[in-house]
């Protein structure tokens, strides 16, 4: 706004500079990436740019207003909240508007009581984005003052401003939330591939017992039975090949349960006889004893509440062939 004579001049340099100093400002804010950081460089900015006595940085907490911080000259009402309804910070919140008043105790919209412990006798306060505030950024004087409308128009431009950061600071919060969430569930991911990878080389290893077994008995069978009684024979093969098919099914079931990546903290555990599974783990490794003359013994085994599938793949690990 254009003026005649020295004062005026004056003026005017003044708002070039200050304009000169938001432009500085803004570009701290869009490197802001978090609320401290916002508040720090805006109470800062509010005070310089207007020349105020002190600044204060007020943010809507549901039905409260939240001093979160301060520039000033003596303390002011950092860290406290005050219902919306008895603050001058909520009636700009609550009627999205600026104001300004020249003298705090002659507004009835100003708490006396807050204010007289205080060196505050002007204020200014905007709301913070202005369709929907959620916050409010006051300046005060310490004597009676009339901010200008180019003042107030800096310091609008600042709670704009700020509006912006705020929420570019809550996008990357919850960007930054998304992606440690990805690198978990990541890593998660890598380690069961990791585990995946010696489960399967182990699965593969145990699956080739019952498949001897098979192989074995299903050539027995088909040799023609010279001897009536090599027909009972014959049927015990056949009990040992269905044995060794219900111990292979039980593998490849825990290979399922395993490879569930949706949910794989879920235990499938059950009280089993530990006797059973060694009777089981024998007749899986009956081939090789039999190649290997090995006998296994063992006795009074307790219940456990294990995986079974898991546990026989535990106690019958043995060099590979």
């Amino acid at each position: 706004m254009a003026g005649y004579g020295p004062q005026a001049s004056h003026c005017d340099h003044a708002y070039i500079s200050a304009l000169e100093r938001l432009v500085g400002v803004v570009r701290e804010l869009s490197q802001a990436r978090d609320i401290n950081a916002i508040t720090a460089i805006v109470r800062d900015a509010a005070r310089e740019l207007t020349g105020a006595d002190g600044a204060t940085f007020v943010l809507r907490d549901g039905a409260q207003c939240y001093y979160a911080d301060e520039n000033a000259m003596a303390p002011l009402w950092k860290g406290k909240r005050f219902p919306i309804e008895t603050c001058i910070s909520g009636w700009v919140m609550l009627n999205r508007q600026s104001v300004v008043i020249e003298d705090v105790y002659d507004d009835p919209r100003i708490p006396e009581v807050a204010y007289r412990p205080t060196f505050v006798k002007s204020l200014a306060m905007v709301p913070i984005r202005r369709n929907a505030p959620i916050g409010a950024i006051g300046n005060y004087w310490a004597a009676n003052y009339q901010p200008s409308a180019q003042e107030m128009a800096i310091l609008e431009a600042l709670a704009d401003t700020t509006s912006v950061a705020l929420e570019n600071a809550e996008l990357y919060s919850r960007l930054e939330q998304q992606v440690r969430t990805l690198e978990v569930q990541q890593s998660r991911i890598q380690k069961q591939h990791e585990s995946l990878e010696v489960f399967t080389r182990a699965l593969a290893h145990d699956l080739k017992e019952p498949v001897r077994t098979l192989v074995s008995f299903a050539g027995m069978l088909r040799k023609e039975p010279e001897d009536p009684r090599e027909e009972e024979s014959q049927s015990t093969y056949i009990g040992f090949i269905h044995e060794a098919a219900g111990r292979m099914d039980m593998l490849i079931n825990a290979v399922a349960r395993y490879t569930r990546l949706d949910d794989p903290t879920q235990p499938v555990r059950s009280l089993c006889d530990i006797s059973e599974i060694v009777d089981d783990i024998q007749l899986n490794l009956a081939t090789l004893f039999a190649e290997r003359g090995a006998k296994l013994r063992y006795e009074n085994l307790p219940w456990l509440n294990v995986d079974p599938a898991h546990l026989t793949q535990l106690l019958q690990r043995h060099p590979p062939q």
